[in-house]
């Protein structure tokens, strides 16, 4: 019996080595439409590809690395992919100049290409959930399934405005009340929702407008709404009757805080008074398998919180537009959703942890990247949970490694250290479990 000498060894007496660590690529992942680049075993080059099998193939993928490290050009190679599989792809993009939007929009054709710069008036989008059209011919379920729908994502987005504690238990029952006695009635945007709550007036023709039947089933959120009304005193002996005369703001005073600093920022304010009849459907745009380019240039959108609500509102969107697909069909296209530093992003993160578990049976598939895995703490334990791939990129940390060494077959941090440049170690989940090698990232388009 010969013993292997261990790489203190090899490099002690200077022996030939290979210097990092080969696996066999399995055979599901010796095809499909992503590329994850070129692995060597025994000599012999292999193209490696995350598997495309329809389950498996909506899984997250995770990308980690530092500055430099390939990320950027990775993600313009998986876009590139996407088209070429005929698959939809969204990318929210708001890092520097959105330069990874300016790669990809090169090779999509302009019939499947939609390119919004939220920076120009004919692109910004009215703030609200057009996805949804409620219309008098509905039965009842149906309209109210939708507006509670609509109601989940606008309370996560009002959340969003504020990066801080999130609103009271008190303060989103009037919001969801509010939100589904408006939506019921057909209407989508942010702004009606908001002067439901605001103005009494407004509020008092809203809920006069529901029909008797749909009275009867939001009889509670009626009730929440009228604890909002401020009523006048009244006299007994002058035979005047008290009446409604305002709303009690102090019980909505923290909804009505958010929303005054959305109203502070110019574009967030034009936003929130735009009407929705000019917004992009994102089902037909994943229906069709359409290339949509969010652009949020950071000279632009310079703040936190411009940032986390932006961010915040079109991944709420991304997820209502894939539930309705659901229901449309049990196996529709898959849509890619790229985000590139979604930490930035915080309020996101707590609705993709809500998602991420879910996102697989809507073909609604996350690629995020990230300089370490810490930047994703409030996410990261349901990435892995939900069956995630993770590919370790030049300069991922010793710690981040250590995290996933129970699963890398035979693999050592210095295998990971002394890869070439633009190479992955790789911790590829199909449908056989989990599979671990390097491969030499696909080359820039």
């Amino acid at each position: 019996f010969i013993q292997v000498p261990g790489r203190m060894l090899l490099l002690q007496h200077g022996i030939k080595h290979i210097n990092v660590e080969e696996n066999n690529i399995p055979v599901e992942l010796k095809e499909g439409t992503k590329r994850l680049g070129i692995a060597t075993f025994k000599g012999s080059k292999i193209s490696a590809y995350l598997e495309n099998e329809y389950n498996n193939g909506n899984l997250p993928l995770v990308l980690i690395g530092s500055q430099g490290g390939g990320k950027t050009t990775y993600m313009g190679n998986y876009s590139k992919d996407c088209v070429e599989a005929k698959e939809g792809l969204i990318v929210l993009d708001f890092i520097k100049n959105c330069e990874l939007s300016d790669t990809i929009k090169q090779y999509v054709s302009k019939d499947k290409l939609i390119e919004l710069d939220l920076s120009a008036e004919k692109d910004i989008q009215g703030l609200g959930y057009n996805e949804i059209e409620i219309n008098p011919n509905l039965d009842t379920f149906t309209k109210l399934k939708l507006a509670s729908l609509q109601a989940q994502q606008i309370m996560s987005l009002i959340d969003s405005v504020s990066i801080g504690d999130p609103l009271s238990s008190r303060m989103r029952r009037f919001l969801n009340a509010a939100a589904n006695v408006v939506f019921v009635q057909g209407y989508n945007s942010v702004k009606n929702v908001v002067e439901c709550l605001e103005d009494y007036r407004k509020r008092k023709i809203y809920i006069d407008s529901l029909s008797l039947e749909l009275k009867n089933y939001l009889e509670d959120e009626l009730n929440t709404l009228k604890e909002l009304d401020e009523w006048s005193k009244g006299s007994k002996k002058e035979n005047i009757e008290p009446e409604v005369i305002g709303t009690n703001s102090s019980k909505i005073e923290h909804i009505l805080d958010r929303i005054g600093m959305l109203r502070e920022d110019f574009k967030l304010k034009y936003m929130y008074n735009k009407p929705l009849k000019d917004n992009i459907n994102l089902v037909n745009c994943m229906e069709e398998g359409k290339v949509v380019l969010i652009k949020m240039r950071e000279a632009d959108f310079p703040t936190k919180m411009q940032k986390n609500l932006l961010v915040t509102y079109f991944i709420t969107k991304i997820w209502l537009a894939s539930q309705l697909r659901g229901m449309i069909s049990e196996k529709i296209l898959r849509c890619n959703i790229l985000c590139d530093e979604i930490f930035q992003a915080p309020t996101s993160m707590d609705i993709l942890e809500y998602i991420l578990p879910q996102s697989r049976k809507f073909a609604c598939k996350f690629i995020f990247s990230t300089q370490y895995i810490k930047q994703l703490d409030k996410i990261f334990d349901t990435l892995e949970a939900s069956g995630s791939s993770f590919m370790m990129l030049t300069g991922s940390t010793e710690d981040d490694f250590n995290h996933f060494k129970s699963k890398l077959d035979n693999f050592e941090y210095e295998d990971l250290r002394d890869m070439e440049k633009f190479s992955s170690l790789n911790l590829i989940k199909y449908s056989k479990g989990y599979s671990s090698f390097i491969t030499k990232l696909p080359k820039p388009i």
